[in-house]
């Protein structure tokens, strides 16, 4: 409101100059529409839908026409380590390792429900650094998000990421589907996590170093990434 420039605004939910609308996951990414453009991204999440928007709101004061604008998010890459979907043989994972806090955490977890899967929903959670005095209440917080949405185990690695399982537990998950691991070799090894037809999401702090088992689980299968 203060602005003196001229104001462009983009969203989901409010109206907007570029709002987009009608956005559904597909296998392959995300599709929706903005104004007169329909788009099918090889990204998923709502939180990457923002961003896209943006980028046409600038497009669009530079006079880039729609189909320049098609053309290009079609050849767009995700960036690795950034909720990168990975298909192994056996299972999905989604690679979410580049780092994380409470807000992308929940984000990821939104997207994950949402996303389509013949088998469970499984969320390979390692600790969220740097909260200071905040971070077992929002390692906690974490965890009573995920008890809230659809989401079928819970594998927890580390000391403050036990606090993500005690959140999860005291809020209704069952105690049954959750797993304490004490390494990230722990988790690689484990046999309880990766069952056929699972979509997995791995995400942590990028000092974590998930990123690791990501790379181990990619060695021990053949795979496609997208």
């Amino acid at each position: 409101k203060r602005a003196k420039g001229k104001v462009i605004t983009f969203g989901i939910k409010k109206k907007s100059d570029f709002q987009a609308r009608e956005i559904s996951s597909v296998s392959q990414g995300i599709k929706f529409k903005v104004n007169n453009l329909k788009l099918k991204l090889p990204l998923f999440g709502y939180f990457n839908v923002y961003n896209i928007l943006a980028a046409i709101a600038v497009a669009k004061e530079f006079k880039i026409s729609n189909q320049e604008i098609k053309k290009v998010l079609r050849n767009f890459k995700p960036l690795p380590h950034h909720f990168q979907l990975i298909k192994l043989r056996k299972f999905c994972l989604i690679d979410d390792t580049y780092n994380s806090n409470p807000l992308a955490f929940r984000e990821a977890i939104e997207e994950l429900a949402r996303m389509k899967t013949e088998g469970r929903r499984v969320v390979i959670a390692s600790e969220m650094k740097e909260l200071g005095k905040f971070s077992r209440k929002e390692h906690y917080l974490v965890g009573k998000f995920i008890a809230q949405s659809k989401i079928d185990f819970l594998v927890t690695i580390g000391k403050l990421a036990k606090e993500i399982g005690k959140g999860a537990s005291q809020a209704g998950f069952r105690k049954e589907n959750i797993l304490h691991c004490q390494s990230n070799e722990e988790v690689v090894k484990s046999k309880k996590i990766f069952l056929p037809g699972d979509l997995i999401l791995v995400k942590g702090s990028h000092a974590c170093h998930l990123e690791g088992v990501v790379e181990k689980l990619k060695n021990q299968e053949r795979l496609t990434s997208i």
